[in-house]
């Protein structure tokens, strides 16, 4: 996959997109269906690439971010965060869901640098998602990870917390969804 630049013949970034498939009778992602899945930051610093379908044996998982900002030391990185709800807080960094066998969180990719970055987590049974954001901050919601057990689950206080993502401070706010 390459990317270009406006009016250039010359790659700005590329890398490899693997479409491997256990099916044989399977066929490759389309050309237009890897283009709609390319998920854009804001003014187009990086991409993130769709997944790469590997069977599920090879523990492949997440997507890749290709850095499009020469200003950036980084060209490849992996992005965790599930993309069905992000938080966009500038150019280069957003919140959302990390979700690691039995632990969730909220965390940001850090484009600047490459990284992801935890926003607030919580060691099981109990974990944090993303419910709501606005450009200045987010607000997490905790719950009960799927992992827990019943008694854990009686014993579980909900809460949610609001997180100014430009100084990192919180709060503990009333949970409206």
């Amino acid at each position: 996959v390459s990317f270009y630049r406006p009016g250039f013949s010359t790659p700005a970034a590329q890398t490899e997109f693997f479409d491997i498939r256990t099916d044989t009778a399977a066929t490759p992602t389309g050309i237009n269906d890897l283009a709609r899945g390319i998920l854009w930051s804001p003014q187009e610093d990086f991409a993130v690439l769709p997944k790469e379908d590997w069977p599920a044996s090879k523990g492949v998982s997440g997507r890749k971010a290709i850095s499009l900002n020469v200003g950036v030391p980084w060209q490849f990185a992996n992005f965790p965060l599930d993309d069905r709800k992000l938080a966009w807080f500038d150019r280069l960094n957003v919140a959302g869901n990390l979700i690691a066998g039995c632990r969730q969180s909220v965390a940001r990719f850090d484009g600047r640098s490459g990284k992801t970055l935890p926003v607030l987590e919580e060691g099981p049974p109990y974990g944090y998602e993303l419910l709501t954001s606005n450009d200045q901050a987010v607000i997490m919601r905790k719950i009960v990870s799927s992992c827990a057990k019943p008694e854990d689950v009686r014993a579980f206080h909900p809460e949610c917390v609001k997180m100014d993502l430009h100084f990192m401070r919180r709060e503990i706010v009333p949970c409206v969804n």
